[in-house]
C-alpha cells in the first residue's frame, strides 16, 4: 500500500507486507498488528493477509496521513464476502464528524469505492463493477488538484466525481484491512 500526496508527489508511507509492517518510505509511520500477524501469497512476494474481523493493522495519527490531495495504490484480492470491508481508511465515519478517508469494499456489491469526509457527508466514487473474484487488482485511488475523485483497477480509470467541499481528517491514524 502506497500513500502519496499528489500537490508534491512525495511519497508519504509505502507498506509491502513482506514479513513486517515497517514503512519503508523512510518516513517512520510503521503499522503495528491487531490481533496474530499473518502475511499469505502477494502479488509482489508475501502480502498481509486479514480475517475481516480481528486481524489488521494501525498507524498512529500523524497529519502528513491525512493530505487534502492524495494517491493510494494497492494490490489487493478478495474473495466473494458478502461484508463491507475497509481496505484502508483514516478512522473514518459519522462518530468522528463525518470527517477522514477511506477505500472501502461494498460486499453486497463487490465495488470498491474512495470516499473523503468534508464534514458534513462522504462524496465516494466507486469502481464500476465487482472486485470480488479472487484476482489481484491494482488499484489506485485518488483526490487531485481540479477536486475530482478518481479510481483507476488495473490501469483503467473509471468516470471522476467532483469533490464538493473541503477534506476533514480526523488525526487518528490509519487502519489498513479493518472490517466495518
Amino acid at each position: 500500500i502506497v500513500l502519496t500526496g499528489t500537490c508534491s508527489g512525495d511519497l508519504v508511507a509505502h507498506w509491502t507486507g513482506n514479513g513486517n509492517g515497517l514503512d519503508s518510505s523512510g518516513n517512520g509511520h510503521h503499522a503495528t498488528w491487531t490481533g496474530t500477524a499473518d502475511y499469505g501469497t502477494g502479488h509482489h512476494g508475501q502480502g498481509f493477509q486479514f480475517d475481516g474481523t480481528n486481524k489488521y493493522l494501525s498507524v498512529a495519527g500523524n497529519p502528513a496521513l491525512e493530505p487534502v490531495l492524495f494517491s493510494i495504490s494497492m494490490w489487493f484480492k478478495t474473495p466473494n464476502i458478502s461484508d463491507d470491508r475497509l481496505l484502508v481508511d483514516s478512522f473514518h465515519g459519522s462518530t468522528n464528524g463525518n470527517n477522514g478517508w477511506a477505500v472501502q469494499m461494498n460486499g453486497s456489491s463487490g465495488r470498491v469505492g474512495l470516499a473523503y469526509g468534508n464534514g458534513g457527508s462522504f462524496p465516494e466514487v466507486a469502481t464500476p463493477g465487482s472486485l470480488e473474484d479472487d484476482m489481484f487488482h491494482h488499484l489506485v485511488a485518488t483526490l487531485d488538484a481540479s477536486n475530482n475523485m478518481r479510481i483507476y483497477v488495473d490501469g483503467v480509470v473509471g468516470s471522476p466525481l467532483a469533490y464538493t467541499g473541503t477534506p476533514m481528517g480526523t488525526g487518528d491514524g490509519v487502519r489498513i484491512g479493518r472490517h466495518f
